[in-house]
């Protein structure tokens, strides 16, 4: 990546002489001088970086260090580095500029990620603290992950400037506090790139869909700003020697508002060296411009030429100053200029990334164009709306709340197009993201602008191109469907948490658990139409199990709510009965039957007052018997626990109305985890075990020894971490399985 950059931003430096913004001597000195200058800067980085703090990661050391905080420590970011972070855990990234062990001392400049407890909540940006640390290693952009082994000490406050700043983001976040949850995640994320409270379902969705990097503060958000400022000079009659300084000193406080992402210095560095061009009375070339901006920014900070922020923002900028112009102009001919414009811009754009976008992520989104040719006329009005909360929040709180209700429609609308335009089949498709696979979408994709040029040219080699467009696609849609039509149980993918439902028929279901997401579950309800829930059955009063509660009410109309004998955790329990108000609640334990359609329903457990609320999880036995198949029979209990699992099955033995202890389906208990009854496991012998669980959660769920007892009992596995959202049927007296979107049936015979 290093080389790439290296090679484009020195022959396009050179352009610099062609537009007479330097004498081509002049310009090749400083390209050999930037040149000579970068290669210094990268060799003591990547040695320091080798010798010193790789070293002490490899290691595992604990040495006294001193680092500077670059981004505002934050709970949100699991989803990265999940497997490291504990619930309590706050994490961000920093700038290591000491390390202290006993017999020696290192002075470096790397960045680094950082692990900590909530006592390193609020620190600013620009806080310089030290703090004993253990090293870990890391195969992402920094030097090492750092973990807090204490609290900070500061050593320096952030200055005036980095004050005013986190004054500013936190005014805008108490001002969006009363929106809906989608728009008081979202509005954050498009003004000053806090992602700290998007969903996870919104972000699986924007991703799905594209549209991540409108919560990457970029060259858009600073073109807003910049042209605002502009605007407002030019307004003022302000002198033009004076314009390009103060519009430059905008662009610098709006990048330490939305702090120094690699995408925002990128444009604020382009956007410096065009206001300094004009200064001089020069028109500057956007390409030059862009080349002189990587070449110092790399010169500045050697690590942005590891960054995939960096290189996307290049990728994409290069896409809309190469592609979108010459695409647009094509397209004008068949098309208003408007809409040539709503589909270039994202084309040329998607076509620069996808192969570092499939390296990143391993998906290409086939809906990513049409979602951005949407969204794109919205993040204007919301981001300018956002920005004026912000300022706004600093005189008067009740005003900005005002502003940012009605920047919230906006921001409702793009939170809307991810969320439908993720739903559809085949929004995004798997991809190797191997050399090879990347290689491969980058000789396509080269195809595909070959092809999109001709076709541009003439209307019978558009529709032709349409024609085999379709032709491909279609072939794709033809799978099963979704769900199949015979499915019994269907276990929802709702992250780290349970959401299962039985089918009753007629857009009905029984519902156990809700999951921690409320559009996670809305949306697996929604997508299967069921609209009616006779009985809805929360295991325990874990979040993971019951915050997806809104999402099972809204818009459906629920009979009954079983909860356990336990209320705790008190906190999680109001919520219950505040989100439930209207509906029958009751408390059940051991003892309970219900025929509901073709299931009859037994509770097995609790028997008693538990102490714990995952050991007093309801576990309920369900049969299904229909005339045409054999009876079916499931086990689900929340997250039972070792000791009460065998509690369990002492009295299921003592108790032989409660019939055969084997079953055939087991939800396995705890997503998985380690703390399982072998006994138990044993005893009920499932042909099938269903594993709900969130990819790359931070408790290492499903655990190896839980694996590993299943597959010497035989038992065929399912995850939803691997597979999605997974369904349990009945066919021609197989019991079979099918994932969201594939086309085969795995079927498991006994």
């Amino acid at each position: 990546m290093t080389i790439v950059f290296l090679l484009v931003t020195g022959a396009s430096l050179l352009a610099l002489s062609g537009r007479n913004l330097l004498p081509k001597f002049t310009a090749i000195v400083l390209v050999l001088a930037l040149g000579v200058g970068f290669f210094i800067s990268l060799s003591r980085f990547l040695s320091r970086h080798d010798q010193v703090v790789a070293s002490l990661a490899r290691h595992h050391a604990i040495a006294k260090v001193i680092l500077t905080i670059v981004t505002d420590p934050a709970t949100h970011a699991a989803s990265v580095r999940g497997s490291m972070l504990r619930p309590e855990s706050v994490s961000f990234n920093a700038r290591l500029s000491r390390i202290e062990m006993s017999d020696r001392v290192y002075v470096t400049r790397v960045p680094v990620y950082v692990i900590a407890d909530r006592a390193w909540l609020g620190l600013l940006p620009g806080t310089r603290v030290q703090v004993e640390a253990s090293f870990i290693p890391t195969i992402a952009d920094v030097a090492a992950t750092l973990r807090a082994r204490a609290p900070p000490q500061i050593i320096r406050k952030p200055n005036v400037l980095e004050r005013w700043a986190g004054r500013i983001r936190s005014g805008l976040s108490h001002s969006v506090d009363s929106l809906p949850a989608d728009p008081r995640g979202l509005l954050p994320g498009l003004v000053i790139g806090d992602t700290s409270r998007v969903s996870r379902s919104l972000n699986d969705d924007m991703r799905t869909t594209g549209l991540t990097h409108l919560v990457a503060v970029s060259g858009a958000n600073l073109a807003i700003v910049a042209a605002l400022v502009t605007s407002l000079l030019r307004r003022t009659r302000v002198s033009r020697r004076f314009r390009s300084p103060i519009a430059i000193s905008a662009i610098v406080l709006f990048v330490i508002v939305v702090r120094p992402q690699p995408s925002v210095l990128r444009a604020a560095a382009m956007a410096c060296v065009v206001l300094v061009a004009a200064s001089l009375g020069v028109k500057a070339s956007a390409i030059p411009a862009l080349a002189t901006a990587i070449f110092v920014l790399l010169l500045i900070d050697p690590t942005q030429s590891i960054s995939y922020g960096f290189a996307l923002s290049v990728f994409a900028t290069a896409g809309l100053l190469l592609l979108a112009p010459g695409w647009s102009r094509a397209l004008e001919r068949h098309l208003p200029r408007w809409l040539a414009q709503a589909i270039a811009i994202p084309l040329a754009a998607q076509a620069m990334c996808a192969p570092l976008i499939v390296a990143l992520s391993g998906q290409v989104s086939i809906v990513a164009v049409l979602a951005n040719a949407i969204a794109g006329p919205l993040v204007a009005p919301a981001t300018i709306l956002g920005l004026g909360t912000a300022l706004v929040s600093q005189f008067n709180e009740e005003i900005a709340t005002f502003i940012a209700h009605i920047a919230a429609l906006p921001t409702m609308a793009i939170s809307g197009i991810a969320h439908r335009f993720a739903a559809l089949p085949f929004a995004a498709i798997a991809w190797p993201k191997s050399f090879f696979g990347v290689l491969l979408l980058a000789v396509i994709t080269v195809a595909l602008v070959i092809l999109a040029k001709r076709a541009a040219r003439s209307r019978r080699i558009l529709i032709g191109t349409i024609v085999v467009f379709l032709s491909l696609l279609l072939p794709s849609l033809s799978h099963p469907g979704w769900p199949p039509k015979e499915w019994t149980l269907l276990a929802c993918d709702v992250g780290q948490g349970d959401g299962l439902l039985l089918n009753l028929g007629q857009h009905s279901a029984i519902v156990i658990d809700a999951g921690p997401d409320v559009h996670l579950i809305s949306k697996c309800l929604d997508e299967l139409e069921i609209k009616i829930v006779p009985l809805l059955i929360l295991t325990h009063d874990h979040a993971d199990h019951v915050e997806g509660l809104p999402g099972v009410l809204r818009h459906r109309k629920v009979g009954r709510i079983w909860i356990t004998p336990l209320d705790e955790p008190k906190g999680e329990f109001r919520r219950i009965l505040k989100w439930a108000k209207k509906i029958p609640i009751t408390h059940v334990g051991a003892g309970i039957r219900l025929r509901i359609g073709d299931y009859q329903i037994e509770t097995l457990w609790p028997n008693g007052v538990e102490d714990s609320p995952n050991n007093a999880s309801i576990a309920t036995l369900i049969t299904k018997s229909t005339l045409n198949q054999s009876p079916l029979r499931l086990f689900l209990a929340g997250d039972l626990e070792a000791p009460a699992q065998a509690n369990l099955l002492a009295s299921w033995r003592n108790h032989p109305e409660w019939g055969e202890i084997k079953v055939d389906v087991l939800k396995i208990c705890h997503h998985g985890s380690a703390n399982q009854d072998p006994n138990f496991l044993s005893a009920l012998s499932p042909r099938v075990a269903v594993i709900s669980v969130g990819k790359g959660n931070m408790y290492g769920h499903p655990a190896a020894t839980t694996l590993s007892a299943l597959q010497r009992l035989g038992v065929y596995v399912v995850r939803t971490d691997q597979s999605g959202s997974l369904a349990v049927a009945q066919r021609a007296g197989d019991l079979v399985v099918v994932a969201r979107g594939h086309r085969a049936w795995d079927a498991r015979r006994r």
